[in-house]
């Protein structure tokens, strides 16, 4: 009977995905704070998140910026991480993003602004 209550983590994937995929961009980014210990809904809400980067609003964008930079470094790199794994796994090509992405995970250690650096890296695919 335990078994049958079971999911299999693919499963839970697809149901995740699903659900993210009808909120609103400020909604997901919301959703950053309740998931950031769970890897698999990170991953889901990042990997969301970053499909709607370009189309959300540039308020919305900052307020995911803020908003995982307000939970502190290590949400910053839980973030970029599964932003990173996300461009590498899905073949989203936007020049330079990944490169910035792995040179900003550096920058966390050191004293840069976790705010500003978010807002750099969730902005890069709208420069031109």
């Amino acid at each position: 009977a335990v078994l049958d209550d079971e999911r299999s983590p693919l499963n839970q994937w697809e149901e995740y995905l699903a659900e993210l995929s009808s909120l609103p961009f400020v909604e997901l980014a919301d959703q950053w704070s309740g998931v950031a210990d769970n890897p698999l809904r990170a991953r889901a809400v990042v990997w969301t998140t970053a499909r709607g980067l370009i189309d959300a609003a540039l308020t919305d964008v900052v307020y995911l910026a803020k908003l995982v930079a307000s939970e502190g470094r290590a949400s910053c790199q839980r973030f970029l991480h599964h932003l990173l794994v996300f461009l590498r796994r899905t073949g989203w090509c936007v020049p330079g993003w990944a490169s910035k992405i792995s040179l900003s995970r550096g920058e966390l250690d050191g004293n840069a602004n976790a705010q500003l650096l978010m807002e750099v890296i969730l902005l890069w695919p709208r420069r031109r």
